[in-house]
């Protein structure tokens, strides 16, 4: 997969992402390694993409701080499709316009074909978990709601993890080109 310079992170240092797909005169990008920590949700809610603070954060705060303005200008507004958790029946909510968001279960497939492509960011980042948007098996008893994500090994894992916990975050957008 082809990688491209885009953005900056804390440190003032380009990040490096993959470039998945290329349609006419845009690209679908993923960071190459796992960008920030963060909380799918901040309170262990049964949430969806549409009311999660990580997409909030992504779109708000994110944008602002990694891309200048005039990078910020080549970022598409993209509609998100928010699949249900197959496995499980877990709603995935409703459809958003975002520039930036998390892969699904469905993109992930689609774009890495095993687990040693999608663990490449273990190697180097520290052996954490990455968040996808799609809804893990938001076990029945509480309130508890799970999110799926990519475990250390580069694994699917459907069945998810508690959203209010910190993970990798591998942020995915359109640009322009």
């Amino acid at each position: 997969m082809d990688t491209v310079t885009f953005g900056v992170n804390e440190n003032t240092k380009p990040i490096e992402w993959i470039v998945l797909e290329k349609q006419r005169e845009k690209a679908l990008l993923l960071s190459k390694r796992i960008s920030i920590r963060h909380s799918f949700n901040y309170k262990n809610d049964k949430v969806t993409w549409e009311n999660s603070t990580i997409r909030e954060y992504l779109n708000i705060e994110y944008i602002n701080i990694i891309f200048n303005k005039e990078e910020q200008t080549l970022i598409l507004t993209t509609d998100v499709l928010n699949d249900n958790n197959a496995k499980f029946g877990s709603t995935g909510g409703n459809n958003m316009k975002d520039k930036i968001f998390l892969l699904s279960i469905n993109e992930l497939n689609k774009y890495f074909n095993s687990d040693n492509q999608r663990a490449t960011s273990y190697i180097r980042d520290g052996g954490i978990p990455w968040l996808l948007r799609t809804p893990g098996a938001n076990r029945t008893v509480g309130k508890s709601g799970d999110v799926s994500i990519v475990d250390e090994y580069g694994r699917l894992d459907e069945y998810g993890l508690a959203v209010d916990d910190d993970y990798g975050v591998r942020p995915a957008l359109w640009i322009k080109y």
